[in-house]
């Protein structure tokens, strides 16, 4: 069974950690603390990817000071995601107010406004992307998501994986959350999107071959479709993730089918057969240990 671990590594890819563009730029590797912090009134910012790929991604690090406010205003064209890092403060839209901790995620449309305001400073990353083609009825939606509040399920063979925004218009920005218990996900590829990994926590790595790029919150990595890719935690440790969808493809993951539709993933080395399966428990216990111990 071939694993991403298991390639040849880049001579220096544990200790290069300045943004490195991987062939013909379709890969991308980068540590949080090497980009420029800009002051803004809410705060600070960094500036992680600009206009990147065909799907012509941003992403930004916001720190939104205590008693500070920052406003996301939608953009014609384009589609955005926010996840809360570290922090507490509240999210304002539409006349609500929603309370903000770790692991939520707010999903904006063109056409959209919100507002995070810090209670204590506010750590977040936001993403977006342009989109094929948004319906009407879409332009201005908001949609709030606690990861805290999902049910794992079985993902890729043998991690855990939530999908937090999942749209059914095509071309549309998603989300998933993914734990990584132990080190045994299959090499493959996405043909049709590109992915922004973002450590939650945990150490581990994303190998986007031919380099195995060591993970953890100070550091990101984005792909293109059909760049051959997999992660996985350090020894010892249960890695979890944010995995952008750029765009998102329907999974179509099941108790059956827990690789998920070839449109979606595929495979480029041999695979668990079911009798090796881990149960999503079992899988559950063994980040429980790790936590634990």
């Amino acid at each position: 069974m071939c694993f991403g671990h298991q390639f040849c590594l880049s001579p220096d890819s544990e200790d290069n950690f300045s943004p490195n563009l991987g062939t013909q730029g379709k890969s991308i590797y980068g540590r949080i603390s090497d980009y420029q912090t800009i002051a803004k009134p809410y705060g600070n910012c960094q500036e992680i990817l600009t206009n990147w790929s065909s799907a012509v991604v941003h992403a930004q690090i916001i720190k939104v000071t205590q008693g500070c406010e920052y406003t996301v205003h939608g953009a014609v064209g384009r589609e955005t995601i926010v996840v809360v890092e570290e922090g507490m403060g509240e999210v304002r839209f539409l006349g609500k107010q929603l309370a903000l901790s770790p692991l939520c995620a707010i999903k904006l449309g063109p056409t959209g406004t919100i507002s995070f305001y810090a209670k204590t400073q506010l750590h977040l990353f936001q993403a977006s992307m342009c989109v094929s083609e948004s319906p009407s009825d879409q332009q201005d939606n908001i949609e709030f998501c606690n990861a805290d509040s999902q049910e794992w399920k079985l993902y890729e063979y043998e991690a855990l994986g939530q999908e937090i925004f999942t749209p059914r218009h095509p071309g549309s920005i998603g989300l998933l959350r993914f734990m990584f218990p132990q080190d045994a996900i299959p090499v493959h590829l996405h043909p049709f999107s590109g992915r922004i990994i973002r450590p939650i926590s945990g150490e581990g790595y994303t190998y986007m071959h031919p380099d195995r790029c060591p993970m953890n919150q100070d550091t990101f990595a984005a792909f293109d479709a059909n760049v051959v890719h997999t992660n996985g935690p350090l020894k010892n440790n249960t890695y979890e993730l944010w995995a952008f969808q750029l765009p998102w493809i329907e999974s179509k993951i099941d108790t059956q089918n827990i690789g998920g539709h070839e449109n979606f993933v595929r495979y480029v080395s041999n695979v668990p057969t079911p009798d090796r399966w881990k149960t999503k428990q079992q899988l559950l216990d063994i980040a429980d240990s790790r936590r634990n111990a």
